[in-house]
């Protein structure tokens, strides 16, 4: 989930279960806390039908380690696709601005071909998880923020592509190419996850230490008498 519109989503299809009293989804922790009389494995496959995926949480403080992993790698991935895509865009950028090079000429026709390839092979690398993402999602019918940056993305790359291949198609004025938004738009977005990331790791990391604070374990009174016993095993 990366916003406001996933957790809705995920939440809507949760709660379309029968036998869901209750789906409280915590796009922070990237969980949902579940009240319910339903099978685990018909959650799971409401959260894949919406276009996610989820496991059950079995070991909390196994799931705390991999989640902390996660977003290290994450926060990784995110960095060098925006390094990369912003590094290209802004050299795509000033190369055009130098003697107008962005209005398309005889002379630099065979040039903005090459770099429209190359814009073409960076946006992959570097924003195919917002491609993923949107076919995803359109696949099951909805739309996410992942669709809006892939049309945006994709509109200024075939628009630039079409203007560099038939620009006889093209009145002189619209000759004008955009293949460096494609990539700035993709670095940029890749750098504000990252930085989401990171703020959104300090806040659970702050959270967890609040959690912490909570004794691990349970009195238990029953007619058997007093017993103390770990929290995940009361019901």
């Amino acid at each position: 989930m990366t916003c406001a519109s996933c957790v809705n989503k995920v939440q809507k299809a949760l709660l379309s279960i029968p036998g869901v009293q209750n789906a409280q989804v915590n796009l922070a922790e990237r969980s949902a806390l579940i009240t319910r009389q339903a099978k685990h494995h018909v959650l799971i496959q409401a959260v894949q039908k919406a276009g996610y995926d989820a496991a059950i949480i079995d070991n909390e403080m196994e799931h705390r380690k991999k989640q902390q992993q996660l977003t290290k790698d994450t926060i990784r991935k995110f960095r060098w696709q925006a390094a990369l895509a912003l590094l290209i865009g802004i050299a795509v950028m000033i190369w055009g601005m130098i003697d107008n090079h962005m209005m398309l000429s005889e002379k630099n026709q065979f040039s903005w071909l090459l770099i429209g390839l190359l814009t073409l092979m960076i946006m992959v690398l570097t924003g195919g998880h917002f491609y993923y993402n949107a076919w995803r999602s359109l696949k099951n019918g909805s739309a996410t923020m992942d669709t809006l940056i892939a049309l945006g993305t994709d509109a200024a790359w075939l628009n630039s592509i079409s203007v560099n291949l038939w620009p006889d198609k093209f009145p002189f004025q619209a000759r004008h190419l955009y293949y460096e938004a494609s990539l700035m738009i993709i670095g940029l977005i890749n750098l504000g996850h990252a930085l989401e990331q990171g703020a959104r790791q300090r806040s659970s990391n702050a959270l967890r230490r609040l959690l912490d604070l909570t004794l691990p374990t349970a009195l238990v009174i029953s007619e058997k008498g007093e017993n103390r016993v770990p929290l995940s095993q009361v019901e």
